[in-house]
């Protein structure tokens, strides 16, 4: 039988050190959405995932898990390795999550062995392992090179990276078959089941050690038909509230337009760069009119949605044009939020058609503001229309800023932003921003400040030259005297990584930034 247990990797060490006051959801979503494949094959009378225990709602609901925190996470493995012992462990990891997944995965494989099989994905993979020309590459900071090097032990017993939702579902077939025949040793997929995995479609490679040698295996059959499977809510409960939408629950949403941003912003992993072009738009909108058609037929009214996009529906006119109608057509409104840059809602054709959205329950959007240094906004790739004009000169980003308060205002529209630190901004940057939110607050009532992080350097596949780091650190220690206010505040931050030139907060400086920040009102 098939016994499978899934884990978003934390990213802090320690247990914690109170309530976040930063935007967080108790929902693992990209975990859910790596696992679609999965889920799609539970009602197949003929998979091994039919029988297994994401079978039972119970105990698919107790075996997919998230927390920050390492303390918490290796505390929920104590109690449920003693009752329920895994052979397949599904782990996720962010850049600053890789320790926190390593953690993980040390503990599992001290207390079951080679009776599990480990594989390891999410973000961090797709930027350390990847292809480029045909050939798949490594940074140096692969967890699978780590291991090679005897810098970490031997806890993955694969790595996968890309477009992995078929992949992971076949694992679980192999892995399961394996079981019966060896249920001691499960830990090697041996050559004679590559051709199960080549069922799998998408790009994608899986990577893994034998006798200390690389070896892989790799799959390239273009983007996947993500309309072929099932929304995640179909087999995982609704159970995040975001109170700027009101209502009881809170749904994610995505189009599956693109891997991240169209933009390429240097601080960014979401950027175009790493993740590749839009995907099809008209595919994409579908995808999205059946998730918010699905999520309110599960929910049912009152349910509200966040499209999780890093810009809805990547800002495309048509894309926006023929969702709005399809929505109309089919007579489907949900009160509902997504995310758009500064200049998107300052294009007059975007802003056009971001308006006709509030007729089918768009009434809140997240940005990013980032900084009030115009020098540095300037670099960033988002930051493009450099035309536009405000009190008869060019305008400045916290004048576009303004601008867009103006349009939120006029068109009933709600508004979060979020603030990024460790640009190269100086501490008087950051006081001076955080006043002026509280005076826009004061006086207009908006915006909520919903998220603050600290730009991390992340891989981008940098292999050759620049960012040598192995992203093996946690990125605050526990026991430093920040930790308690940054946990607190910051969605992500680290000393460890900052961008070139980039000096971390001392104490003093994190202290009268969590003054400022919480003379703010939120509305998280």
């Amino acid at each position: 039988m098939l016994r499978v247990l899934a884990i978003s990797a934390p990213h802090w060490e320690g247990k914690g050190f109170g309530s976040d006051e930063h935007l967080c959801s108790s929902t693992p979503f990209s975990l859910l959405n790596a696992v679609r494949g999965a889920f799609k094959r539970i009602n197949m009378a003929d998979s091994a995932w039919s029988t297994s225990n994401w079978s039972d709602d119970v105990e698919r609901f107790s075996t997919i898990y998230m927390s920050d925190y390492e303390g918490i996470t290796l505390d929920f493995l104590d109690e449920k390795l003693s009752s329920f012992r895994p052979n397949l462990v599904l782990i996720g990891s962010m850049t600053l999550s890789t320790i926190g997944a390593y953690k993980v995965a040390k503990l599992i494989k001290e207390k079951l062995g080679d009776q599990v099989f480990i594989l390891l994905g999410g973000k961090h993979i797709n930027e350390t392992i990847f292809f480029e020309d045909g050939v798949v590459k490594h940074h140096i900071s692969s967890p699978i090179k780590l291991m090679q090097r005897g810098e970490l032990d031997n806890v993955f017993d694969a790595v996968a990276s890309g477009d992995c939702e078929d992949l992971i579902a076949e694992i679980g077939e192999v892995i399961s078959h394996l079981s019966m025949i060896s249920p001691n040793r499960v830990n090697i997929i041996p050559r004679i089941y590559w051709d199960v995995l080549e069922n799998a479609k998408g790009d994608w490679c899986l990577v893994w050690l034998e006798d200390n040698n690389t070896q892989m295996h790799l799959k390239g059959t273009g983007n996947l038909d993500y309309s072929t499977y099932p929304n995640v809510y179909e087999f995982y409960p609704i159970n995040t509230n975001f109170k700027v939408l009101g209502g009881n629950k809170t749904a994610h949403g995505y189009s599956d337009s693109s891997k991240g941003c169209m933009y390429s912003c240097h601080f960014c992993s979401e950027s175009a760069h790493v993740n590749g072009k839009v995907r099809n738009i008209s595919t994409s909108v579908a995808n999205l009119v059946n998730t918010f058609r699905k999520v309110l037929e599960i929910g049912r009214s009152g349910t509200s949605i966040f499209v999780e996009d890093s810009i809805f529906l990547q800002a495309s006119p048509k894309g926006l044009r023929d969702f709005h109608t399809a929505m109309k057509d089919l007579g489907i409104t949900a009160k509902f939020g997504c995310q758009f840059t500064v200049d998107n809602i300052l294009n007059p054709k975007v802003g056009a058609l971001i308006s006709e959205l509030t007729e089918i329950g768009l009434n809140y959007i997240f940005v990013g503001l980032e900084t009030n240094n115009d020098e540095l906004a300037s670099l960033m790739s988002k930051n493009r229309n450099q035309k536009i004009i405000y009190n008869d000169k060019k305008a400045t980003w916290i004048d576009k800023v303004k601008l867009m308060f103006e349009f939120c205002e006029d068109n009933n529209i709600q508004l979060g932003v979020s603030l990024l630190f460790g640009l190269g901004e100086s501490q008087e940057d950051r006081r001076n921003l955080l006043n002026l939110i509280k005076i826009w607050q004061t006086n207009c009532g908006y915006p909520s400040v919903v998220s603050m992080n600290w730009a991390v350097k992340h891989p981008l596949r940098n292999v050759d030259v620049g960012n040598q780091y192995k992203y093996f650190d946690w990125g605050f220690s526990r026991e430093d005297p920040r930790t308690p206010y940054l946990t607190r505040l910051f969605g992500e931050v680290s000393d460890k990584y900052n961008l070139d030139g980039v000096e971390s907060m001392t104490l003093d400086e994190v202290i009268e930034v969590s003054e400022l920040y919480s003379k703010l009102t939120n509305n998280i």
